[in-house]
């Protein structure tokens, strides 16, 4: 994950990711498509009804960043999704709001029950788990985090007999010494947008700072509340 180099104007992202606002208020918003090319999928879920889509808006919550991810698949159901985000985050950074249940941690494509089979490389962020066999699953960070382009994986629950796991996860996953800047639109529709290192809910500055370790949080006391992170690439 790559911090953004250029914070344009509100008039300037409009062209490249659909983006609304007015003085002092930003929105993000953007669809990826399997069948653009934008996704990469196995099994049942490499087909033209699987779509993730992100907003991200700095007014929702007043004072802070609010990120909505969403993802629909056409058949089998979603298992579990992790999203990126960064390595210093903090429980001080996650706000009311936020999709309660997540588990922070590094998550890789093999070891101990084959969690994520699929999944391109390691990938340090926030995993939620879906209950219920849901075709839809989305889930919501509150955080006083700008946005970042980054990275995302899900998977199904089960093979369905085939050996291969449904799985999907943004198509430019695989590069992230070349994510790209928030400007330049040829290259957004293969990354998602994901809270950065930098607090303070402004443009984004400095150079992340890894923190180790795994936290979980469940149910931590305020409603709502879930948990964030972001993952290490060798």
């Amino acid at each position: 994950m790559k911090p953004i180099l250029r914070y344009p104007s509100v008039a300037a992202v409009a062209v490249t990711l659909g983006v609304a606002g007015s003085a002092g208020a930003v929105s993000y918003t953007d669809m990826l498509e399997w069948s653009n090319g934008d996704l990469t999928a196995q099994d049942g879920w490499a087909d033209a009804g699987t779509t993730f889509q992100y907003e991200v808006d700095d007014t929702t919550n007043p004072g802070f960043w609010t990120y909505r991810y969403s993802l629909s698949v056409a058949q089998k159901a979603v298992s579990h999704m992790i999203i990126e985000v960064s390595d210093s985050f903090t429980v001080d950074n996650i706000k009311t709001g936020t999709t309660a249940g997540g588990q922070l941690d590094t998550y890789t494509p093999s070891g101990a029950g084959n969690p994520n089979p699929g999944m391109p490389d390691d990938l340090y962020g926030i995993k939620w788990d879906a209950s219920g066999d849901p075709l839809d699953f989305g889930v919501t960070i509150v955080t006083d985090r700008a946005p970042i382009w980054g990275d995302f994986f899900a998977k199904d629950g089960f093979d369905n007999g085939s050996g291969v796991f449904a799985s999907v996860w943004n198509s430019g996953f695989t590069n992230p010494d070349s994510d790209p800047p928030i400007d330049l639109p040829n290259l957004v529709s293969n990354h998602i947008l994901v809270p950065d290192t930098v607090g303070g809910g402004g443009p984004p500055t400095g150079t992340p700072v890894p923190e180790p370790g795994t936290v979980v949080l469940m149910g931590f006391g305020l409603v709502g509340l879930g948990l964030v992170g972001w993952r290490r690439r060798a």
